[in-house]
């Protein structure tokens, strides 16, 4: 396996002064660094490959001969049970015995024998694996690309659930002011409809209590008009003294009598 790196490079073009010489050199030089590099990179290869296939020899080695040995065990039983049917056939033969020989055949057909089986198991391999130095840049690229896409899209997501929270949280108080508002409208209207009772009821009393006074002292005026004893009739121009003293003079009277 070839490649055109081992040409040494060459443009074609004459060297005509020393600047084309002297960038001809320093590519030449770098053609130099890259091709043992390469060089050194395929033999690395190389080795891996010369040890995963003395590894692999080695290990396909061991499981045949694994292998070979569980044959062995069973070829023992194997030739035991043989060799026991084959008496037991020969027994039936010479008694004719069709039926348990129907039956004995039957049961050696099926015969099971317990021997090893491969099962192929995973292992982790460390190998080697060229990667391109311009194709992963632009894998990585596109990667952050990816996660700045995702990224943005979960800012959107939560600055949509977040004017969808502030929305209802303005709604909801919205809702609640109006609702305070209206109740404390609705406090306001019974407060005043409560005063405006309350007044009334208490204008009801002062006028029934005045009505009352005037009645009583109407009453009064009435029982001071005349003796309570004598039922004389008072004139008008006697004073109330004078009145109290005509009717104590009566009861002065009585208890002198």
């Amino acid at each position: 396996m070839t490649s055109d790196f081992t040409v040494p490079p060459h443009t074609g073009l004459p060297h005509t002064n020393n600047y084309i010489v002297e960038i001809n050199n320093i590519f030449y030089q770098h053609w130099l660094t890259l091709d043992k590099k390469r060089q050194t990179e395929i033999d690395n290869i190389n080795q891996w490959c010369l040890k995963w296939k003395k590894y692999i020899k080695k290990h396909a080695d061991e499981q045949k001969v694994f292998l070979n040995n569980n044959y062995d065990r069973l070829r023992h039983v194997f030739d035991r049970k043989h060799k026991e049917n084959l008496e037991t056939a020969n027994a039936y033969h010479a008694a004719q015995q069709l039926e348990l020989f129907n039956e004995l055949r039957d049961a050696c057909q099926v015969l099971q024998f317990q021997v090893a089986r491969l099962e192929y198991c995973n292992e982790k391999m460390e190998y080697p694996k060229v990667i391109d130095i311009e194709e992963q840049e632009e894998i990585i690229q596109l990667e952050q690309t990816d996660t700045n896409t995702r990224e943005n899209a979960r800012r959107r997501r939560r600055h949509c659930k977040d004017n969808d929270k502030k929305t209802e949280h303005t709604s909801s108080a919205s809702a609640s002011s109006s609702c305070n508002s209206i109740t404390s409208y609705s406090k306001q209207t019974n407060n005043r409809r409560t005063f405006e009772t309350q007044s009334k009821r208490e204008d009801d009393h002062l006028t029934s209590t005045k009505d009352a006074s005037i009645k009583q002292v109407k009453n009064d005026d009435d029982s001071n008009d005349k003796c309570p004893i004598c039922f004389m009739i008072f004139s008008s121009n006697m004073t109330r003294s004078n009145r109290h003293r005509h009717v104590n003079e009566h009861m002065i009277g009585d208890h002198d009598n």
